[in-house]
């Protein structure tokens, strides 16, 4: 290609077109007959030297040059802002809580992990429609659903084998206040163990305050027993005492590490003896989920009655009434 390729640039006479023979790439058909029957105008069009022209308009000294502007496909500029790789958060609605499990489980192949509980969200106790986890790095099954705000929520989580027998775990149905609208809750451990139920972006300390109401016999007070060492450690002795007010409302609070959950129980107690007695059989035991660091979790109710959980200031929910 260039100046030294003598035949790109010289045109055949018709004499030499005849007697010329286009390379096998450039013949139309492989018979013989359609060769011989081929006029010398159109080898000559389909000749090397025909199409010298067309390749002397990109030679440069010996050189391939760059194709023209015209020919060159049009290059498309991205531009990418900082941060679009991110993905956006979903924020969670007030009146819901967002629940992340994480089971520790070494199973066989073929198996489902299943959470299964007693909402419409966890398939109401049917083993095939509760929330499914999936396997991660670890033998740690994952899975999150969204619950309504001060739900009261009981589950468990079961095995199904790739025969399709179900394995439940031999543990009594477990609990989860949801008493923190938006927040998002993960509850992790072994299966068939315990459960630790932890908070986004929790602060340090939690606050648990009780407003129990009880009338009780004079030179007798109220105490929390349980098993964290502010209740006492299930030390009769220990246990926190709470003060009486107005309307035989009894009150306290204290403050605690958030994470996992407390059981505790209520008890009286005589001042100058010790003597105490449990609200109900001594085996009975209440629980509170204390995982809202930064917050204030509020306990009300009655003695030897049931206990309403909320953060203090929240109003509990009204339940929506559907049009007919």
């Amino acid at each position: 290609c260039g100046e030294n390729d003598t035949r790109a640039h010289t045109r055949l006479t018709p004499s030499q077109a005849k007697h010329s023979r286009a390379p096998r790439s450039f013949r139309t058909s492989h018979s013989p007959h359609r060769r011989a029957t081929m006029s010398a105008a159109t080898r000559a069009l389909h000749a090397p030297a025909a199409l010298g022209s067309r390749r002397s308009q990109f030679c440069r000294a010996g050189q391939l040059s760059a194709a023209p502007a015209s020919t060159r496909r049009p290059v498309r500029s991205v531009v990418t802002r900082a941060g679009d790789d991110k993905k956006e958060e979903k924020k969670i609605s007030k009146d819901k809580v967002k629940v992340n499990f994480a089971i520790k489980l070494k199973g066989n192949y073929g198996d489902q992990v299943c959470v299964v509980g007693n909402t419409s969200k966890l398939g109401r106790w049917n083993d095939r429609d509760g929330v499914y986890l999936k396997w991660s790095e670890g033998d740690v099954w994952k899975g999150s659903v969204e619950m309504d705000w001060h739900e009261h929520v009981e589950y468990k989580v079961l095995v199904r084998d790739k025969h399709g027998k179900t394995h439940w775990e031999k543990h009594h149905n477990r609990t989860v206040q949801l008493y923190d609208g938006g927040a998002e809750l993960t509850i992790a451990g072994r299966f068939g163990g315990s459960l630790n139920i932890t908070k986004k972006d929790a602060k340090k300390n939690v606050k648990v305050a009780f407003e129990i109401h009880s009338k009780v016999m004079y030179g007798h007070e109220i105490a929390i027993m349980g098993g964290a060492k502010e209740f006492g450690a299930w030390n009769p002795d220990d246990a926190m005492p709470l003060k009486w007010t107005k309307g035989d409302i009894w009150e306290g609070e204290v403050e605690m590490t958030p994470g996992g959950q407390v059981e505790y129980k209520m008890i009286t107690r005589r001042i100058r003896t010790g003597q105490w007695k449990s609200e109900f059989r001594r085996d009975f035991k209440r629980v509170v989920q204390v995982y809202a660091g930064g917050e204030t979790i509020k306990l009300t109710g009655e003695y030897k009655g049931l206990v309403d959980v909320r953060l203090k200031g929240d109003k509990k929910p009204e339940k929506k009434e559907e049009k007919k």
